[in-house]
């Protein structure tokens, strides 16, 4: 039988004590965690809707129109979004504003006519908006050009009980509108016309006219009022009571006659007055693009007294039909 003797070079009471230790430095590594950590927070604001206000039609009270051609038309809004500026459509692909006649069918969801209803082009201010969200204001400015027959609506027109109205909608970017916010102007009657500005009855013979055979003037209304047509006429100076002053002579203003009918005798025409005192022509040409009007027109000459080469004058003037 053998036996073994162990030595032991230091006591076994410290060998305990270290083995004790090492246990617990273990126990305390493994359960080691981190003093810091990070969460994700995530929140949706939720949307406010525009509001538009101090809508301004840059005319003032009344808008006035340019016979024969267009007019442009101002309208300057704000618009207030309470998650700031930068929400507002920048780009007014969604953001309008419409001017038209208050009273026509859909109001400012109308269909663009240019008698009634027009969608106006609109910009936002250059530095209207300032980036970071304190700023909830955004200004812009809206034109359009308005044709010279949009429907008036002051005392006398057709729709005098009515007047015009610039609706503004202002919209967000995530599309969000509001109901129109409004103001009202009248849209001023224009009356006015254009007319043929030659009638050449080319060569006469003493005492002859021109029978059937018509020199036609076309009326145009420029405005947008339906015009009846004054005529009246005169040679060399107004109120001088001849129709043409001639190389030898004149022609009394009774002579040039005209008629709304054409190929109407001469006989049967009616005989021009003096500018002074004009007749007027039951013409209705109503408003509109390209609304005319024909007046047919004959001369006769007198038996003696005249020669040469002749000239006058006729005046034409728009009323109101």
């Amino acid at each position: 039988m053998l036996s073994y003797i162990f030595k032991f070079k230091k006591p076994i009471k410290t060998i305990f004590v270290l083995f004790i230790f090492s246990i617990f430095v273990g126990i305390l590594s493994a359960s080691k965690v981190d003093a810091s950590a990070s969460a994700t927070a995530t929140l949706t604001v939720t949307n406010s809707v525009p509001v538009a206000s101090n809508v301004v039609i840059s005319a003032g009270a009344t808008m006035t129109l340019t016979s024969g051609t267009t007019t442009t038309e101002t309208v300057t809004f704000t618009v207030t979004d309470n998650n700031g500026c930068q929400d507002i459509d920048s780009n007014t692909t969604k953001t309008t504003v419409v001017l038209y006649r208050t009273d026509v069918s859909g109001g400012v969801a109308c269909t663009p006519d240019n008698a009634n209803c027009y969608a106006m082009s609109c910009t936002q201010d250059a530095s209207s908006c300032t980036a970071g969200g304190t700023d909830l204001n955004a200004t812009y400015t809206c034109t359009v050009a308005v044709q010279f027959y949009a429907d008036p609506t002051d005392t006398g027109a057709a729709h005098a009980a009515t007047t015009w109205t610039a609706g503004a909608v202002p919209a967000d970017n995530a599309g969000a509108t509001t109901a129109n916010t409004s103001t009202t102007a009248e849209m001023v009657s224009l009356t006015s016309l254009s007319v043929t500005t030659t009638v050449n009855y080319t060569s006469l013979a003493l005492g002859a006219d021109t029978g059937t055979t018509d020199q036609t003037t076309v009326v145009t209304n420029t405005g947008n009022r339906p015009i009846d047509t004054q005529v009246g006429g005169y040679g060399t100076a107004s109120n001088d009571t001849y129709s043409m002053s001639c190389t030898i002579g004149t022609i009394p203003i009774a002579n040039e006659k005209y008629s709304t009918t054409a190929s109407t005798a001469y006989a049967s025409k009616i005989s021009l007055v003096t500018d002074t005192s004009p007749a007027t022509i039951t013409t209705n040409i109503v408003a509109g693009t390209s609304s005319t009007g024909d007046i047919y027109w004959g001369m006769g000459l007198p038996a003696t007294g005249v020669g040469g080469t002749c000239s006058g004058h006729i005046v034409f003037t728009a009323v109101n039909h």
